[in-house]
């Protein structure tokens, strides 16, 4: 089973913060999300600087999982502006599992996640974009958009 610890106090001469993790691997290191940051297990089990992170939080929509201090991004349907935006650093209270809501371990996935399945185009917005690109109205079956705007029409 794989073990994750969590940097408590300052680690000297390497690039990490307190409350990031490093995660067991099956040769015995601990590896950092950071580059270059790779333990050995007696620098690590027993070491003043880390702490056992025993039970991950929430596993994420793009199924990450977040341990307590990770900061994850949300994306709240609800929200009319900002309908993307970060929690730092998770406590224990933390589930993951708010109405309307969408979870991710980067904020690149949850704005991906938001441009795909947002409704955010007109049909006219497509009959113009067909226009200005040739041949492409050739290939827009507008009876077909049609009928998918309608199903996107509350």
């Amino acid at each position: 089973m794989k073990k994750v610890y969590k940097l408590v106090e300052w680690y000297p001469n390497v690039g990490l913060k307190i409350g990031d993790l490093v995660k067991s691997d099956s040769c015995g290191q601990y590896i950092s999300n950071r580059p270059f940051c790779i333990f050995q297990q007696d620098e690590v089990e027993g070491n003043k600087f880390w702490q056992e992170v025993k039970e991950f939080l929430f596993k994420t929509f793009d199924e990450v999982e977040i341990y307590v201090g990770n900061d994850y991004w949300v994306y709240d349907e609800n929200m009319r502006l900002h309908n993307v935006h970060v929690v730092p650093r998770a406590s224990s209270t933390h589930k993951g599992n708010g109405t309307g809501r969408k979870y991710f371990s980067t904020k690149e996935a949850a704005e991906e996640h938001r441009l795909y399945n947002k409704p955010c185009f007109t049909m006219m917005d497509c009959l113009k974009w067909a226009s200005f690109n040739e041949g492409a109205r050739d290939h827009l079956d507008i009876e077909k958009l049609k009928e998918l705007a309608k199903t996107k029409i509350i």
